[in-house]
């Protein structure tokens, strides 16, 4: 079965420039990449998430690229929808913890500023991509567990839910003593999602 790129390692030394109001280069062909991918099943979307994985790993454009592989997913109108970045970002490891703490901290820097209610925006689904996909990486479980639970906003419930299943990702110890410790939390919902993801 043939590729949706020639050669990858080729085509994102050579990018190329917009023509027509279009991008041809390599913004463009990771979003065609990902359209073929999340339209696809079985062999075909292994092959084209691993495709997409070549680019996210060694693109001079990776922390942007994860950003539209975010996008992308958020917008999509798939019921697994979110589910399109999590399988892929996991496999970064430390590249993918490094997004993740560089965008916590510009976010809280920038709604903190006025609104420091807002902070953890622009939206809940990327967070819950980026969490989700931070708990199944593989890095340093202390580095997981502290970056995952300074996530949690007792006002926002949708990070709360991404906290807890994060955790739940882990799978180890420290992330079920975090979670037993959520259970005494004040917020009635966090308590109570916490201890059905104990309870499963």
């Amino acid at each position: 079965m043939s590729s949706v790129l020639d050669d990858p390692a080729d085509q994102w030394m050579n990018d190329e420039q917009t023509r027509d109001g279009e991008l041809e280069g390599e913004h463009g062909r990771f979003c065609m990449i990902f359209r073929h991918y999340a339209a696809a099943s079985g062999d075909r979307r292994r092959e084209l998430r691993n495709e997409l994985l070549e680019y996210l790993k060694f693109s001079p454009q990776s922390e942007s690229l994860i950003t539209e592989l975010i996008a992308l997913a958020v917008d999509h109108h798939s019921p697994d929808r979110l589910y399109l970045a999590i399988d892929i970002l996991p496999q970064l490891g430390d590249r993918l913890f490094e997004y993740a703490h560089t965008f916590l901290i510009r976010d809280v820097d920038r709604w903190n500023q006025v609104y420091s209610s807002r902070a953890y925006e622009p939206d809940d689904d990327y967070w819950f991509v980026l969490l989700r996909s931070v708990g199944q990486a593989d890095i340093a479980e202390a580095t997981k567990l502290m970056f995952i639970t300074s996530c949690l906003i007792e006002s926002n419930r949708g990070i709360a839910e991404a906290v807890v299943e994060a955790l739940g990702d882990i799978d180890s110890g420290a992330a079920y003593d975090a979670l037993r410790r959520l259970t005494t939390e004040q917020d009635r919902f966090i308590a109570e999602l916490t201890q059905n993801a104990l309870d499963e």
